[in-house]
């Protein structure tokens, strides 16, 4: 049980259910065969090619405890596991195993190279745990951009046959997926920085050098709330035109499902409460992030 705690079991779900669902949406939805062609992520290989993305999320959790292991004690975090050694240890072991995988998987397809970006995410996700997040901002963007990576992923694996697909058909896969990276990308963003400020105490009394830390809550607050305004006009602008083009349903969940909990995130981060109602914040990124992908169903 303390093993799945862990590994955060939903969050992997989350994840691995989202890059099926977007490949399934946006890539083998598209019939290529009148073009000669298959997709490169074709069942299964889908499959194996989400279950080596979950063994990376679930390394980058598992390091990013071990090293967070005496800060979290500090913020009067339960442990997930007993020990620094466990958390060691079932890292190598998800490691090991997600790399065993990947080179596998790589071999099948005829391109033993590709097994060097498992290396190079697990590597990345070290780094960040071992240095990075101590860091202002650094560490924050660095999650981020593996957020948005999830998706993007997929773009690269298929990209030599997306170049070979008829330019409006090309342009909406890539347009889509790019803009829900993006999304990822900024959802993130401001909850890796609301999670630092929740982890004030325990990340200043381990000499951490966070945003919140190195400038103040002050800060913190200033660029949130500014990624936060950016998300709401974006959204603002896409349920503008979904109303114009009719699209009232697509509209009218934007406006429930994304813009109000953006505007409570906002308002919530402007308050003089935040650092209490950081977690509860954190809490509502998430579910932002969640109902994002729901939008990607809808407007399919």
């Amino acid at each position: 049980m303390a093993f799945l705690m862990s590994i955060r079991p939903l969050n992997l779900v989350i994840i691995g259910c989202t890059q099926i669902l977007i490949y399934f949406l946006f890539f083998h939805s598209v019939d290529i065969s009148a073009y000669g062609m298959n997709w490169v992520l074709s069942p299964p290989k889908i499959y194996i090619f989400t279950l080596v993305t979950i063994c990376i999320s679930a390394s980058g959790y598992l390091i990013n405890d071990y090293v967070d292991f005496h800060s979290d004690i500090s913020n009067e975090k339960k442990n997930r596991l007993q020990s620094q050694f466990a958390n060691l240890k079932y890292y190598l072991l998800i490691v090991l195993i997600g790399f065993v995988i990947s080179v596998l998987f790589a071999l099948d397809m005829g391109k033993p190279l590709l097994s060097f970006i498992y290396l190079l995410a697990i590597g990345g996700l070290f780094i960040y745990s071992t240095h990075l997040k101590k860091t202002v901002l650094l560490g924050n963007i660095v999650v981020s951009i593996f957020s948005g990576g999830v998706l993007w992923i997929l773009l690269y694996a298929e990209n030599a046959l997306m170049d070979k697909l008829p330019l409006d058909l090309e342009e909406h896969i890539r347009g889509t997926v790019w803009l829900f990276c993006i999304f990822a990308f900024l959802v993130s963003m401001i909850r890796e920085i609301v999670k630092d400020v929740e982890d004030i105490k325990g990340d200043k009394a381990n000499g951490y050098k966070t945003l919140p830390i190195r400038y103040g809550i002050g800060w913190s607050k200033v660029i949130s709330i500014f990624i936060v305004i950016t998300l709401i006009a974006s959204l603002g602008y896409l349920t503008y035109a979904s109303m114009q083009e009719q699209q009232f349903l697509i509209g009218f969940y934007l406006i429930i499902a994304l813009l109000l909990p953006l505007g409570w995130i906002g308002y919530s981060i402007w308050l003089p409460t935040f650092s209490e109602r950081s977690r509860l914040i954190s809490q509502y990124c998430k579910a932002v992030m969640l109902f994002g992908i729901i939008l990607l169903i809808l407007a399919h």
